[in-house]
C-alpha cells in the first residue's frame, strides 16, 4: 500500500490549500488504448480544501476529458484551482521557509496477489494521520534525548540547496510525520535489541546482524521520504536518490511500513537478504574447468578462480 500526497501552499487570494502536482496520473500506460488511472482535482467555493476523484478509462480518453498532464505546478510556479490565478515561485518558496507548506493526501494505492487498484482517501485516513502526529509529538522529547531524531542541519553550502530553499533546513524535515515515526521506532527497537543479540549471537555475529538490519533502515529511508515520488508508468515508488540529488518532489509517496507481508520493512528486509545471498554465491568456489588447455573457459585460471568482469 502507498499513500500519495501533494504538497500544499495557501492560495494567495482565498487562503485555502493549493495542492501542488505537476500531473495527476496514477497509472499511465504507453498505449492510448490501455486502461489508465488518474486523479481529477475538484475545487468548490464552499469547500475548505480540494477534493479528488479517481477516473479510469483508456489513456487517450482520459487525456481528452480530464487532461491529467495539466497539473497545478510547473517549473516552480503554480496556479490556484480556487481562482485560476498564477502563483509565482517567489511566493511558494517563502511559504515553505516559514512553515506554511503542508501536504494533502490525494490517492491510496492498494495491492494484493496479482492485482493493484487506487481509491480516494477515506476520512479514516485523516484520523490515522492525526494519531501518528500525536504519537510523534508524544515521543519527541524522549527520542531527542536518545539522539534518535536526525536534527542535524542540512549543510548551508551543499551542492544542492533545494531542501533549504523549500524549508527543509534539518534532515528530519525530509520526512513526513508518519514516515519519521516509523523509521525512528525501528531505530529505537534495533538499539534496544543490541544487548540481547550479543548475548545470543556473540559480539562479532551480533555486529554483523545489526549492520544488515541497519541497511534495512537505510533502504526504507531512501524509499520512504518526502522526496520519494510515485512513478505512474512503473506503478512503484521512486527512491529519494533516483537522480542522485535532493530534488524536491511536489508529490510524494508514503509506504505503509507495518503491513506483515507487503509493508516497507518486510520488503526492505527481503531486498537485503537477497543481496546477501547474491554475495554468498559470488564467493562460492567456481567449478574446475573441463580442460587445462588454452581453449578451456577461463584460459589458465586455477580451479576456484573467477573471471574478472
Amino acid at each position: 500500500m502507498a499513500r500519495l500526497w501533494a504538497r500544499t501552499v495557501p492560495c494567495p487570494a482565498t487562503g485555502k490549500p493549493v495542492p501542488l502536482s505537476p500531473n495527476w496520473w496514477l497509472r499511465r500506460p504507453s498505449s492510448d488504448d490501455e486502461e489508465a488511472v488518474a486523479v481529477r482535482l475538484l475545487a468548490h467555493p464552499a469547500w475548505d480544501q480540494c477534493r479528488f476523484e479517481i477516473v479510469r478509462g483508456p489513456k487517450g480518453r482520459l487525456e481528452e476529458r480530464y487532461a491529467p498532464d495539466r497539473g497545478t505546478v510547473r517549473r516552480g510556479n503554480a496556479v490556484s484551482p480556487w481562482t485560476s490565478d498564477p502563483i509565482p515561485g517567489d511566493y511558494i518558496k517563502p511559504c515553505a521557509q516559514e512553515g506554511k507548506m503542508g501536504a494533502q493526501l490525494y490517492a491510496i494505492e492498494v495491492a494484493g496477489n496479482g492485482w493493484r487498484e487506487f481509491r480516494e482517501p477515506h476520512p479514516a485516513e485523516e484520523e490515522a494521520l492525526r494519531r501518528a502526529e500525536e504519537a510523534l509529538r508524544h515521543r519527541w522529547g524522549e527520542w531527542l534525548e536518545k539522539g534518535l531524531i536526525p536534527t542535524e542541519e542540512y549543510p548551508p553550502e551543499a551542492n544542492d540547496p533545494r531542501p533549504r530553499i523549500y524549508g527543509m533546513d534539518r534532515w528530519y524535515k525530509l520526512f513526513s510525520p508518519r514516515q519519521l515515526l516509523a523509521l525512528v521506532t525501528y531505530l529505537e527497537a534495533l538499539r534496544e535489541l543490541a544487548p540481547q543479540m550479543e548475548r545470543e549471537l556473540g559480539r562479532e555475529r551480533a555486529a554483523a546482524v545489526r549492520t544488515y538490519l541497519a541497511l534495512v533502515l537505510d533502504k526504507c529511508a531512501d524509499y520512504n521520504s518526502s522526496l520519494a515520488s510515485w512513478h505512474a508508468g512503473r506503478l512503484s515508488i521512486r527512491n529519494t536518490f533516483e537522480r542522485h540529488d535532493f530534488a524536491l518532489a511536489w508529490t510524494f509517496a508514503e509506504m505503509n511500513m507495518a503491513l506483515k507481508d507487503r509493508g516497507g520493512f518486510p520488503w526492505a528486509l527481503s531486498q537485503v537478504v537477497e543481496a546477501y545471498q547474491g554475495l554468498c554465491q559470488l564467493l562460492a568456489p567456481s567449478p574446475a574447468p573441463l580442460s587445462r588447455g588454452p581453449a578451456a573457459i577461463g584460459g589458465d585460471r586455477l580451479p576456484g578462480q573467477r573471471c574478472r568482469p
